[in-house]
């Protein structure tokens, strides 16, 4: 009888122990320099992804440096060079998403050497913010490697043979290319001259093909060339993803 009741208890248990298995953690996203209205718009999105958001005060780059956290978005002012130093320098969060908040892009352009991922325009649109979040949230949740597009925006000088001169600023990039907004229609086929700098220093010259041109301002381009300006952008993702 002892043992038939040892042999249940035994089984129970089993049948319990994979309750006990640890769950991964919530990722966390650090708000920086946020208002309150956009904060709570931003923390409704990204809860739409099961990410928390956190709002961090004056002493955002000390916290930078103390806790874990796998993305944060942040005010692009003149209070964001430090905050931002932090993040990169930072042996805990060095490698994490960034999203700027701006109000006029030239307020952008200052900071895209450090590796921002997406960037949202003040006054914050629902729309636009869930967007924003949508293409960065697999980054946060470190599952961007099932498909290698990568979040980042990068200011991009491009010719035309034809000598027309376009400035725009990436969506994302990958081995292969990018998603570019630009100002004015481009049409697909047009060979493009590209020049751009990498967030590590690098700067890469490649010819490009437009793919493909998504009304009002966003074109998808093919680098073409499979030589060292290709190798570096390769370099770069791998080195950002930490993949060997």
């Amino acid at each position: 009888m002892v043992k038939t009741f040892d042999a249940r208890r035994q089984l129970m248990t089993s049948m319990a122990a994979p309750s006990e298995v640890k769950t991964k953690p919530i990722p966390k996203v650090a708000l920086i320099g946020i208002e309150r209205q956009s904060a709570e718009l931003l923390r409704s999105a990204f809860q739409q992804f099961k990410i928390e958001s956190h709002v961090i005060g004056a002493d955002a780059a000390e916290a930078m440096h103390k806790k874990k956290y796998e993305g944060c978005v942040v005010r692009l002012d003149q209070s964001a060079l430090p905050v931002l130093e932090a993040v990169r320098s930072s042996a805990r969060n060095r490698q994490i998403t960034i999203v700027g908040i701006y109000d006029t892009h030239q307020e952008v352009a200052p900071y895209t050497k450090f590796g921002i991922n997406a960037v949202l325009k003040l006054p914050l649109d629902r729309q636009e913010t869930v967007k924003a979040v949508r293409s960065t949230h697999l980054l946060i949740l470190h599952e961007l490697r099932r498909y290698i597009r990568l979040p980042i925006v990068l200011e991009v000088a491009m010719e035309t043979h034809a000598g027309h001169k376009i400035a725009g600023v990436t969506r994302d990039i990958s081995y292969g290319g990018m998603s570019v907004k630009v100002p004015m229609k481009v049409g697909a086929d047009t060979s493009l001259d590209l020049k751009f700098t990498l967030p590590s220093g690098d700067l890469v010259k490649i010819p490009g093909i437009v793919l493909w041109f998504h009304p009002p301002e966003l074109i998808g381009i093919r680098f073409e060339s499979t030589d060292q300006p290709r190798q570096l952008v390769r370099r770069w993702i791998d080195g950002y993803l930490g993949i060997s």
